[in-house]
């Protein structure tokens, strides 16, 4: 049990390393990451609210959503 929390902990900390490696890679300030289980698991088994918080301090002309892409596809490229 001890175990898994330890490596539940890890992945966590994997995760949120490789997010700011994406955002510094978009040139974002990063913020401080969260991660939370989401209600519904068929959504995944972490989920993040760094593009909203972002959204604030970002350049006017891009959404939320667009934000969100372009931040997967650089967490994508940082987790290969």
């Amino acid at each position: 049990m001890f175990s898994d929390t330890l490596r539940n902990m890890e992945i966590e900390k994997d995760i949120k390393t490789a997010i700011e490696k994406a955002l510094k890679n978009l040139s974002i300030d990063v913020v401080e990451v969260e991660l939370e289980h989401p209600a519904d698991f068929s959504h995944g088994d972490y989920s993040t609210n760094v593009a909203l918080r972002l959204f604030e301090g970002i350049e006017k002309g891009i959404s939320p959503k667009s934000l969100q892409q372009r931040t997967l596809k650089s967490f994508a490229e940082e987790i290969v």
